[in-house]
């Protein structure tokens, strides 16, 4: 990102793994924001990544609206095996699933979030909803973070 931002990302898919990245596997994401944006998809939906695998995210943001399913979240919609750190959310999201959250939606394989929060409000019509990650497992730490806002 090299301290870029991008402002007014529209997307509108009924698909999964969306985002301004859909997928990323092995990926480095650093000093990048997304301002104002409204991402709509299916399952894995989220502003900046849909499904992040094996990824390092650092130092990036992003503020708007986030519609989803199955797995959403205001920066990332699910990681698997990703280290996140000191970056944040301040995204309305909505989901007709679960598995939904503020900053990210489904954390599991051993993902890192380090250092980061997110200021959204979350809305979910069934479970697993969180301020800040909606599901949490498969050895998936999360150190120092917060959520301030309504779920």
């Amino acid at each position: 990102g090299d301290g870029y931002t991008i402002d007014g990302l529209y997307i509108d898919r009924s698909k999964e793994r969306i985002g301004l990245f859909g997928y990323t596997y092995q990926a480095n994401i650093f000093d990048l924001g997304i301002l104002n944006i409204v991402v709509s998809g299916s399952s894995k939906t989220g502003g900046l990544i849909g499904y992040c695998k094996n990824s390092l995210i650092s130092n990036c943001f992003s503020t708007g609206t986030v519609l989803g399913n199955w797995g959403t979240g205001g920066l990332i919609g699910r990681s698997d095996g990703s280290s996140i750190s000191e970056s944040y959310s301040e995204v309305n999201v909505s989901s007709t699933g679960e598995r939904v959250g503020g900053f990210v939606g489904y954390c599991e394989y051993e993902t890192t979030v380090e250092s980061s929060y997110s200021l959204g409000n979350v809305y979910a019509e069934l479970a697993r909803i969180g301020g800040f990650v909606g599901n949490n497992k498969g050895l998936s730490t999360i150190n120092n973070c917060f959520s301030i806002k309504r779920t």
